[in-house]
């Protein structure tokens, strides 16, 4: 489990440490939520940091997540990133395409999903596909960090989503990003 912005992170939050820097400034980082963060800092992890993550394993209360999670962790000895949820989420979309299109080949997966948005079940949540530019519409997870002797490391103490339709941008606003960037060809 490693990646450039995630290293960077756990170099910062150290070092931010010795310096008392979080108990002056209230920090987010929209990176600090990913586990590559939150099992090195284990429990050092300054409390009360906004985090944020694509995936967290102690969230949604599903039957699909618990069942994820457990698996996932008698075959590896750990919990689940955010990349092993948006993998899973990823061949289940494709399953779904599939099924959906009631074919493998990709011209006519690719119609069948341009249709009509596509929705699936995944351990985050349900997601969907927009066939207008294939974006996949999922809520923003938010979270404020606490120390947790459950897991030896800190965790989100709660998370906050953020609705998709909130964040994503409207039909009229991917119409005018497409007609601006059409103009700078």
């Amino acid at each position: 489990m490693s990646s450039y912005p995630t290293v960077d992170a756990v170099t910062f939050i150290k070092q931010a440490i010795s310096t008392g820097l979080f108990e002056k400034v209230k920090f987010a980082f929209p990176c600090a939520g990913a586990l590559e963060v939150l099992v090195p800092m284990g429990n050092d992890m300054p409390d009360g940091i906004y985090v944020s993550s694509r995936y967290f394993f102690t969230t949604p209360d599903s039957e699909v997540n618990k069942n994820f999670v457990r698996k996932y962790q008698a075959r590896f000895n750990e919990y689940p990133d955010y990349m092993a949820g948006k993998t899973y989420a990823g061949i289940y979309f494709i399953k779904a395409a599939v099924e959906r299109a009631g074919t493998v080949d990709a011209k006519k997966i690719i119609a069948a999903v341009e249709k009509e948005p596509l929705a699936w079940d995944t351990p985050e949540g349900w997601k969907i596909m927009r066939g207008e530019d294939h974006s996949v519409i999922e809520d923003c997870l938010w979270g404020e960090t606490a120390s947790n002797s459950q897991f030896g490391f800190s965790i989100p103490k709660q998370f906050d989503a953020i609705a998709a339709e909130n964040i994503c941008r409207s039909d009229e606003e991917l119409k005018a990003v497409r007609k601006n960037f059409e103009k700078m060809k």
